[in-house]
């Protein structure tokens, strides 16, 4: 971490008169880019989000894939010292916290003076599990105040402490939040938004991983169908039926067209499922191929989440006793498995599915 950039931006902070606010946004955008290397386009300064609210600094998580979290880190600036005070510091907080999303984990509060760092591990009240971190800008960088913000670096981002709680089942995790109140209800459909967000992202990278098979498989059954069509599979397990209706001259190039099926089917058992039993539906409700895929996506994304839903419900009333699936159970299985075994998620998702 550059030190004499880090102290050159805190010695701008440290010089905003009063009542030049926005004179802060280009040094806090600098300290994130330059120093913590998040990308340029990621740091916004006074922008509105989807909530409708503009924090003065928000910075986005990219992540695998290219995938968003909006609102990783948000920052409240003001050009008076106020933060280094606990109890203005909160009430301003408090104030504040329409800012934090499902996936916001830090709140910053800088002034000329001071810089307060707030890890937020439960998005539905402002008080957190552990204190503030509290610097002075009125001296160089401490090696304290490094390590806080290197927590905040773009590198951070594969090891950010809300997924390692979340992956290793730390209690709390999952925490219940009281829909009946305006700002959790939020917070809970920013959740369930981001979530749809993210799966229809993956189910989007999983049909393009399979996308050169569906086409080819799609071609051997195409010409399968038209030259024998009133042959019919069906799979688990792999069975041909309507061969009776073959004519006998024809009995030695159906069996091996139907070789060549099996073998597609050995190889890519989901793109030859996707292709034999569920993209002619979606193509017959569709325009083109573009919007049966886009509908098979959106689908796909909104039966796991259901599927997600319904397992979070059973399982916080007790449905399967003490025994967990998802929550602060399953995950936690799932990721010494992987750390055993040391491959990565997707090839564990290979496996099981």
């Amino acid at each position: 971490m550059n030190q004499r950039k880090i102290n050159n931006i805190l010695a701008e902070l440290r010089a905003t008169p009063p009542g030049k606010e926005p004179s802060m946004y280009p040094s806090l955008r600098n300290l994130f880019v330059q120093v913590l290397n998040h990308q340029s386009r990621d740091v916004l300064a006074d922008s509105r989000t989807d909530a409708g609210v503009r924090p003065d600094i928000a910075v986005a998580a990219r992540i695998e894939n290219d995938l968003i979290i909006p609102n990783w880190i948000v920052v409240e600036a003001k050009d008076e010292a106020v933060f280094q005070d606990n109890s203005a510091a909160g009430r301003i907080m408090r104030s504040k916290w329409r800012y934090v999303t499902a996936g916001t984990e830090w709140f910053v509060c800088i002034d000329p003076a001071t810089i307060r760092i707030r890890r937020i591990s439960r998005t539905e009240t402002v008080d957190q599990e552990q204190p503030d971190q509290v610097f002075s800008l009125d001296a160089p960088i401490n090696v304290d105040l490094e390590h806080a913000l290197e927590e905040m670096a773009f590198e951070s981002l594969e090891n950010r402490s809300r997924l390692r709680d979340f992956r290793m089942g730390k209690p709390g995790t999952f925490g219940r939040i009281r829909i009946e109140a305006d700002e959790s209800r939020r917070i809970f459909l920013d959740a369930l938004n981001t979530a749809a967000r993210h799966l229809s992202s993956g189910v989007g990278f999983a049909l393009k991983a399979v996308a050169a098979d569906r086409s080819a498989i799609r071609g051997e059954w195409n010409a399968f169908r038209e030259q024998f069509p009133s042959a019919a599979i069906s799979l688990n397990p792999f069975r041909v039926t309507g061969t009776a209706s073959v004519h006998i001259e024809d009995r030695v190039r159906f069996r091996r067209a139907v070789s060549r099926l099996r073998e597609s089917y050995r190889q890519s058992p989901v793109a030859f499922q996707l292709e034999i039993t569920v993209s002619d539906a979606y193509r017959t409700r569709s325009k083109d191929e573009k919007q049966a895929e886009d509908l098979l996506r959106e689908e796909t994304a909104a039966l796991l989440l259901s599927r997600i839903l319904m397992l979070r419900f059973f399982e916080d009333y007790g449905y399967f006793g003490e025994r967990r699936y998802l929550c602060n159970g399953g995950i936690a299985a799932f990721q010494a498995m992987r750390e055993y075994m040391a491959a990565q998620y997707p090839e564990w998702l290979r496996r099981a599915y």
